[in-house]
Parts: structure tokens; sequence; C-alpha cells
């Protein structure tokens, strides 16, 4: 069945130079064999565990530090158990707040410590699952879910997760021999009781507590509902969504959705319910820039733009608006400046007018 060519929209107009067809980025069966060799040299050795992208600019580092930043600047909840009825105003890291200030401080850490233990996380095209990872190991403790549309992805962060526990079993069950040969020594003491392998047990079960759930998923194709959480028997979005290069794909794409538009064009309407009210979405891209990443996912008035509907959907209440930008390295070139990459955080929030 042939589809009718829509009249660009001004969006469209402005980037269609960035449409065009990229045989490894935008087909699975490339991604599939990446991830296949990738799985080959995990086996091979634990210690690779596959490419990190964006990893020469420490993207992953910088968006750790960025989300705690956040939290630490004030009203910033991330974490929709953390939060109170907040007003519709985004609070930014440029904010002329110092988080650090006597009287601030026991609070700040109290808020981040709850938004630390309780913040949700949805990585959108995950990978070999890394960010998720970087998180937990930064101390953010709350339900994490790692999606992508290769399986074989998905199986290589399964694989990786799995061998990370192992190491860290291993590692913990190497402390108990060095203790047990100094407690050996000390038992008349008293000070060898009870050192059996309570350790690696509690290893064991701190992993299971806060192993990463990842899943196959297609953003463009599947059910929105089905990648929501679950939580007291009813489906609930997520406190954060981060989306590193997963835009940066599919915008490469020139493929056409059933409605006769890119399949880029539908991004924004795909990601949208998946973020709670008040919760972030945080994207990555070394092929939009800061300006056209504001292009695509914020109207020019803050309020959401129809071209992203998805069909057959009533116009929701909430749109993204911008907040803030994670800060890299800039260079200038003919009087120009600017960075590698991309990194920048909007805020779902009600559309104008839509205030209770």
């Amino acid at each position: 069945m042939a589809f009718a060519r829509k009249i660009p929209t001004a969006k469209e107009d402005r980037c269609a130079n960035r449409y065009t067809p990229c045989c490894l980025l935008n087909n699975v069966n490339s991604w599939e064999s990446l991830y296949e060799r990738e799985i080959s040299n995990h086996a091979h050795d634990p210690n690779d565990e596959g490419t990190v992208w964006f990893d020469d600019s420490n993207a992953e580092g910088r968006i750790v530090s960025f989300l705690e930043e956040l939290a630490e600047a004030g009203g910033a909840c991330l974490s929709s158990s953390s939060s109170s009825s907040s007003s519709s105003s985004s609070s930014s890291l440029n904010a002329n707040h110092d988080p650090t200030s006597t009287g601030d401080r026991s609070d700040v850490e109290d808020k981040l410590e709850k938004d630390k233990t309780s913040a949700t996380f949805l990585d959108l095209g995950t990978g070999n699952g890394s960010m998720l990872f970087v998180l937990r190991e930064a101390g953010w403790a709350g339900e994490m879910l790692g999606v992508d549309y290769s399986p074989t992805s998905i199986a290589l962060a399964r694989k990786v997760q799995e061998s990370r526990i192992l190491a860290a079993l291993e590692e913990k069950e190497e402390e108990e021999e060095e203790e047990g040969e100094v407690g050996a020594g000390e038992e008349e003491l008293g000070k060898g009781e009870g050192g059996g392998g309570g350790g690696k047990e509690s290893v064991a079960q701190s992993w299971e507590h806060n192993k990463v759930r990842f899943e196959t998923w297609d953003i463009l194709t599947s059910s929105p509902s089905s990648a929501l959480r679950t939580t007291i028997g009813r489906a609930a979005e997520w406190d954060v969504v981060l989306d590193k290069g997963t835009f940066d794909a599919i915008s490469l794409s020139d493929a056409m959705d059933p409605f006769g538009r890119r399949v880029v064009e539908g991004y924004k309407g795909r990601v949208l319910p998946l973020v709670r009210q008040g919760g972030r979405f945080v994207i990555t891209s070394c092929n939009w820039t800061e300006k056209e990443l504001k292009g695509w996912f914020v109207d020019a008035d803050g309020d959401g733009d129809e071209d992203t509907q998805i069909e057959g959907e009533e116009e929701g209440e909430c749109v993204f608006r911008y907040e803030a930008r994670v800060e890299y390295p800039s260079f200038s070139f003919g009087g120009i400046k600017g960075q590698t990459i991309s990194s920048v955080c909007f805020r779902k929030e009600l559309k104008k007018g839509a205030e209770q």
C-alpha cells in the first residue's frame, strides 16, 4: 500500500539535510551483527563489555554528575516519591540557588538521598546497559529498565550484568579469605568470631535486589504501555527517561511510518507518555545541537506540537519544556563556539492553560 507524502512541516524543511539513509545505524541486522561480535568478545574477556557510546566525551560520567546536581538544585526533585506538590515552573541548574549554603545542606542531602533511593530510570536503546550500570555504581538504587529493539543487545546487557555480579562475588570472597587469615591470629581476642560467608551472601542479595531489568522493546512500533513500570498493581511512568544516541540513529533514517511521516517525526510522541508529569527526559546527541534538540522536543511557545502526536491518540495535556543542559568542553571555529556532543534535559509539564 502506498502512502501519500504530506507537505513538509517547517521542522522537516529545516532539518531535511539530516535525513540520510545509514545502513549501519538504522538496520537491525547490522546492530545484531555488532552485538553478536561484542558477546563473543565478552565471552573471551569479561572486562570487554562492548562499545560505550560517547565515551570519549565521558558522557555517562557527566550525565550522572548532572543528575546529582539537578537533584540538589532547589525544587528539582527527580523522584515522584520525594517530590511534593511542586509548581509547574521548572528549576534549573543555572538558577541563583546555592544548595551548599548553611541551613540548606541537610535538606539537600536528605532530598538527594531520597532521589537516589527511589528515582526510576528507563534507558531507550540501552545497548550493553552501560549507562544504567554507571548509575547503579554511583548509588542510584531505584528501579531501572533498559530497552532495545535488538534482542542481541539485550542478551549482551544481561551477560555483562551477570559477569559483574560474578566479579563482585569473587572480589568479596578474596576479601573474606584475606580477613580470615588475619583473623586466625586474633581468635583468642574474639575478633575473628562470626566472620563466615555472610559478606558474600550480602553481596549476592544486594545485587539481586538492585538488578537492572533488560527487555526487547521497539520505541517506534511497540505499545508505550508495555514499557511502563508496574507499581501496586497499576502502570506508572518513569522519573527519568534516557536517550544516548538512539534519537541520532532514528533521525538518520528516511523510513516512513504508516501515517506518511518520517519515523523520527513521531519520536517525541512516543517518548512523552513514558515520562511521569514532572519527570525528566535526558537526551544525548552528536548529530543535533542543543538548539536543534529544543526544536525537536519543545515548541517556541513551550507547548506541544501536533505533528508529533501519534495518530489515533487523544492530544495530551503535557509537553516537554527545556530545563538545563549538561556541560562539556567547548571549542571555537570560525567565530562559533560549540561542543562535540549535546546532552539536554527536558521536563514534562502541563500545557499552558491546563494547570489545575
